[in-house]
Formats: structure tokens, C-alpha cells, sequence
């Protein structure tokens, strides 16, 4: 299986602060791989350099033969590479299905309302009927009109996911989806992200506590320990691994 991401050496630090040290890691095409470790380890420090969110200190991200790691966020989102959040920022003054088709705009520099006038009426008409079509695949064809804020969070949760898809990337950044759920919720989530990776073709980089979830979907395991990357195997490697369970007990890393 081919890699479609290649992470060399990535660092990113804020003055004194290292959040991400010297990471290097391949993502294959059409995987999931976890991504997990302890309360401050560098997780989304480092899915947000891999956004734009951040810019790295050092080091290299290839993405599908482009380099992302000095690129602005709209331009990696246009390159294929969408996310999701720890919290919901979805715009409560949408409704659902405008909530999803902000994410089908590209996000160019002028912003979202200004792409809006630009694009011709086939093009919008083709992007409402794709993001019609993906909230009936997620369960939400009844809401479409609704505010999010007035629907269950796990409802809102999918919203936030159909809007990371609609411009169907290559690569989805997801962190922590789960987080919040019920149990059954967080079982129906990720049966839902393994369909849609096979459905879409999806790579997936799921940032995510809930172990349940990670053992069940991904096909490898990535480790973060204080910006590290201290072991990467499949999940029951990683769940057999001493190494990392002291790492887990060891106490809190340096950064988010």
C-alpha cells in the first residue's frame, strides 16, 4: 500500500515550549491509523501543522507529492486534506445544510462569503445536491433545515463531519470524534468512519481516548508521548506493548 503522507523529522515549538519533537511517520493510502497518547502529549499540535493551523518549526510534511509545511490551511484543504475538531465550531446561525456547504467552498484567501459569489450556478447547484446526497448517507436528511444548536450533540457531530467531507479530501483529520458520545454513539461513529473510508476512499488520522474505538477501526497505532513518537505497530501490538502503558501512567506530557 503506497504512502500517501510522509512526516520527516517534524518539530514545532513555542519559545521554550517543544510541542511536537522530531516526529517522523508514514500514513499508507486508504488507512486508519490512531493516533493517541496522554493529556498533553502534541496530538493536535501536530494535526495542526499537518492543517495549516500551524507552521512547524522544522522539518518536512509530503502530502500526495506537495509540501505542506509551509503552506496556508485553504491551500492544504484545496490539496485534499480536511479536519474535524476537538470542539464543535459549527455556525449557529446556518442551518445544517449550510452548515455542510461551507466546507464545500474552497476557503481561498478572500473567504468563504466572497468564494460564494464567484462560483456559477451549476457549480453551486452540483455542490447542494452533493451535500444533500452526504446528509442522507450520515442520518441527518430530516434537520437539513434546522440550527444545529437545537439538535443532540451527536447529531451535531455527524453535521461537523459532513462538512469535512462534502469537498471529498483524500485525508481526514479527525480529533477526537467520540469525545462526548454515549457509548452506543461512539460504536455507531466509528462503524460509520470505517463504511466511509471504504465507500470514499478515505484516509483517515483519528486522534481519540476512547480505546474501544481505536482497537476497532484502526489498522495501525501511533504513539505521542511529551512530542514524541515513542511506538507505532497495530493496535493490539500497541495494547500489549509495556513501554506504553508506562508511558501512560507516567504523568502528563508538555503540550495539547
Amino acid at each position: 500500500m503506497p504512502n500517501l503522507l510522509q512526516i520527516q523529522a517534524l518539530s514545532l515549538s513555542f519559545g521554550g515550549l517543544h510541542a511536537v519533537r522530531d516526529v517522523t511517520l508514514d500514513v499508507r493510502s486508504d488507512e486508519i491509523l490512531g493516533l493517541i497518547g496522554p493529556n498533553g502529549a502534541g496530538k493536535t499540535s501536530l494535526i495542526n501543522c499537518l492543517s495549516g493551523l500551524y507552521r512547524p518549526t522544522s522539518g518536512q510534511i509530503q502530502f500526495a507529492g506537495h509540501d505542506l509545511a509551509r503552506q496556508d490551511a485553504w491551500r492544504i484543504r484545496r490539496l485534499g486534506v480536511s479536519r474535524t475538531f476537538q470542539n464543535i465550531s459549527l455556525i449557529s446561525e446556518l442551518s445544517v445544510l449550510d452548515n455542510v456547504l461551507v466546507g464545500g467552498h474552497s476557503a481561498g484567501a478572500a473567504g468563504y462569503w466572497a468564494s460564494v459569489i464567484t462560483w456559477s450556478n451549476r457549480k453551486e447547484r452540483a455542490l447542494r445536491a452533493d451535500a444533500i446526497a452526504l446528509c442522507e448517507r450520515l442520518g441527518l436528511a430530516d434537520c437539513l433545515n434546522e440550527l444545529p444548536s437545537e439538535l443532540p450533540y451527536g447529531t451535531q457531530k455527524r453535521i461537523e463531519l459532513a462538512r469535512a467531507l462534502v469537498h471529498r479530501p483524500d485525508l481526514l483529520l479527525a480529533d477526537e470524534p467520540a469525545a462526548g458520545l454515549s457509548h452506543g454513539e461512539v460504536n455507531e461513529f466509528g462503524e460509520l468512519l470505517r463504511d466511509l473510508r471504504q465507500e470514499m476512499g478515505l484516509t483517515l488520522i483519528l486522534v481519540e481516548h476512547h480505546m474501544g474505538l481505536i482497537n476497532a477501526i484502526c489498522d495501525r497505532v501511533a504513539v505521542m508521548v511529551s512530542g514524541r513518537l515513542v511506538a507505532l505497530g497495530t493496535p493490539e501490538t500497541i495494547r500489549n506493548d509495556e513501554a506504553v502503558r508506562a508511558a501512560y501512567l507516567g504523568g502528563a506530557g508538555e503540550a495539547a
